[in-house]
C-alpha cells in the first residue's frame, strides 16, 4: 500500500498501486470493511480520509449502525452543505459515523468507577410492577403491572406523560415503539394493543404518539397465557410468546395474525434479531427463521450435565442475529454464535460463559435485556447485574468479563421483576410498584467536567479504595481500545 503524496515502494516500469484506483473502486474496497479498519484507512491519508467523511461511507456507518442498535435510538445531525473550495475533510464527522461513536461512548460510560444512583419515577404503580420499556428516541419509558394500567413516563425528568384504561387483566408484559404499543397478561390469552401515529406528526421527544384514554384494541388468537412481547425496528410486526407453546406473529397495523409456530414447551420471550426470532422454549431455547418461523436451532436447557428443575430460559439476541444469550433455569449465562454449528446437528455452538451454574447469588434471571454489548439480568431480590459481552471468557471459561451488580437502593423497592436497557439507561420494574431509572451520560459529562476543572488528567487517577455495597462485585475494566478510536475519529 502507498499513501498518497509519497513515492511507490517499487519503480518497476508499469507498475500500479491503489492509489491510481477511482474513487468509485476504493469505495467498493471500503464497505468490506469492519469499523475498526474504516477508522485505520481513514487516518491513512487526506485522500481517504475525505472519502471515508463523504455521504457514500456514511452509509456504511448506518449499516454498522443498524447491525448493533435501533435506527431510531441514533441521534443524527445534519451536516451543512460544502462551500465553494472548502476541504471536504474539515467539515464535521458523517452523521452516522458521529453517531456511531456516541453510543460506544455511552457503552464504556457503563464501566466502572462511574457508579449513578437510580431514580424513582414519579406515580409508581398500586401494586407490582411487572413490566418496564425504554424508547430514548422519544423521550420515554413505560411501565405496566398488577394495578392493570400502563403508565408512560418522561426519560428526562420521570414525571408522568400518560395513564390508560385499567385493563381487563393485570400486565406481564410490555413492548413498543414509535408505531404502536402493546401490553399482554401472564394470565390472560389476549393482547392490548394502541396503534400511534409513525414516524412523523406527534412523534416528538417528551410528546406520547399513542391516546392511552382510548380503549385499547384486542388481538385475539393464543389459547394460552401470554408471557412475552416484541416488536419490530423494521416492519409493522408485533412478535407474541404464550404458554399455549407457540409464538405468533401480529400486523399491527390490520391486526391480523401472519403466522404461528408450534414448539414443544412454554415460551416465555419471543424477540425478532437479524431476520431470526429467538425464543425461550420451556427451560431451553429455540432459533427460528424469521420469515417462515421453522425451527432452524435449539439451545439444550442446561449448561451442565443434568437437568435441574426450574422456571423456564429468558433469551435475547444481538440485532445483526448473529449472537444468542441465554439465562439458563440453573443460573448460568451464556452466549450462542448462531452463525457457527455445534457438537450436535441443529444446535449453535456456545462461544462463552458469562456465569456459571451455581455460582453465589446468581439465581436464575427473572428478565433479561441487551444493548450492545451490555446484557442486563434481573435477579429478582439480587438485583440487576449487567455484564459487558465483548469480553466473555470464551467457551470453556467465563472470567476476565466486566460485571456490574446493582441493588434496588432501597429495602422497600423489593424484588426486580422486569428490567431494560438502551444506550445510558437503565430501567427496573419492581415488586412494590416503583420503577427505577439510571443514566450514566450525566455521570459521563460531569467527570469529563471535573477533569476538565483539574486541568487535564495529570497522569493516572487514585483507585477507589473503600468497600463495596453488599449488592456490588469487583469490576474489572473491559479493553475499549476500538471504542475510542472510532470515538475519536
Amino acid at each position: 500500500m502507498v499513501r498518497s503524496g509519497r513515492t511507490p515502494l517499487t519503480s518497476a516500469p508499469g507498475c500500479t498501486h491503489i492509489d491510481d484506483l477511482p474513487d468509485g473502486a476504493l469505495h467498493a474496497v471500503f464497505d468490506l470493511l469492519n469499523p475498526r479498519d474504516l477508522v485505520s484507512a481513514a487516518a491513512t491519508c487526506k485522500h481517504w480520509s475525505a472519502l471515508t467523511a463523504d455521504d457514500a461511507s456514511d452509509r456504511a456507518w448506518r449499516a454498522f449502525f443498524t447491525a448493533r442498535w435501533r435506527p431510531g435510538d441514533a441521534v443524527i445531525v445534519a451536516r451543512p452543505p460544502v462551500p465553494p473550495g472548502e476541504v471536504v475533510s474539515t467539515r464535521p464527522a458523517p452523521p452516522w459515523r458521529a453517531a456511531y461513536g456516541r453510543r460506544l461512548a455511552e457503552a464504556s460510560a457503563l464501566a466502572p468507577p462511574t457508579r449513578p444512583a437510580p431514580d424513582s419515577l414519579a406515580g409508581g404503580h398500586k401494586g407490582a410492577a411487572r413490566a418496564v420499556a425504554l424508547l430514548p428516541s422519544l423521550g420515554l419509558v413505560g411501565s405496566a403491572g398488577a394495578d392493570r394500567v400502563v403508565r408512560l413516563f418522561d426519560l428526562a425528568d420521570g414525571l408522568p406523560l400518560a395513564t390508560s384504561r385499567r385493563l381487563p387483566f393485570a400486565v406481564r408484559c410490555l413492548a413498543f415503539n414509535a408505531t404502536c404499543l402493546a401490553a399482554a397478561s401472564g394470565s390472560d390469552e389476549r393482547i392490548a394493543l394502541w396503534q400511534g401515529g409513525g414516524e412523523g406528526g406527534r412523534d416528538t421527544p417528551g410528546n406520547v404518539p399513542w391516546d392511552l384514554s382510548r380503549r385499547a384494541l384486542v388481538l385475539s388468537g393464543h389459547t394460552g397465557p401470554v408471557a412475552g412481547l416484541a416488536v419490530s425496528d423494521a416492519f409493522p410486526r408485533l412478535y407474541s410468546a404464550s404458554w399455549d407453546c407457540s409464538v405468533r406473529v401480529w400486523d399491527t397495523a390490520s391486526l391480523a395474525c401472519l403466522a404461528a409456530a408450534p414448539l414443544r414447551d412454554w415460551v416465555w420471550t419471543a424477540v425478532p434479531r437479524g431476520g431470526r426470532v429467538v425464543c425461550s422454549e420451556g427451560r431451553g431455547a429455540a432459533v427460528l427463521d424469521g420469515g417462515t418461523l421453522s425451527v432452524l436451532a435449539r439451545v439444550p436447557p442446561s449448561l451442565s450435565s443434568t437437568n435441574p428443575p426450574g422456571p423456564c430460559a429468558r433469551v435475547e439476541g444481538s440485532r445483526d442475529g448473529r449472537s444468542l444469550f441465554v439465562a439458563h433455569a440453573d443460573g448460568g449465562v451464556a452466549s450462542y454464535d448462531l452463525r457457527s454449528p455445534g457438537t450436535t446437528a441443529h444446535t449453535p455452538a456456545r462461544s462463552a460463559i458469562f456465569v456459571h451454574p451455581g455460582t453465589p447469588a446468581f439465581p436464575p434471571a427473572s428478565s433479561l435485556a441487551y444493548d450492545d454489548p451490555w446484557l442486563a439480568l434481573g435477579l429478582g431480590s439480587a438485583g440487576i447485574v449487567l455484564l459487558d459481552t465483548r469480553s466473555g471468557g470464551g467457551g470453556g471459561g467465563g472470567g476476565g468479563h466486566t460485571m456490574r451488580r446493582f441493588g434496588t437502593s432501597a429495602a422497600a423497592a423489593g424484588q426486580v421483576l422486569g428490567v431494560d436497557l438502551a444506550g445510558p439507561h437503565l430501567a427496573a420494574a419492581c415488586s412494590s410498584g416503583t420503577v427505577l431509572t439510571w443514566r450514566w451520560d450525566a455521570v459521563a459529562a460531569a467527570a469529563a467536567r471535573a477533569r476538565a476543572a483539574r486541568g487535564g488528567s495529570g497522569g493516572r487517577q487514585r483507585q477507589h479504595t473503600h468497600q463495596p455495597h453488599p449488592h456490588q462485585v469487583a469490576a474489572v475494566v473491559a479493553d475499549c481500545w476500538e471504542d475510542a478510536a472510532v470515538a475519536a475519529a
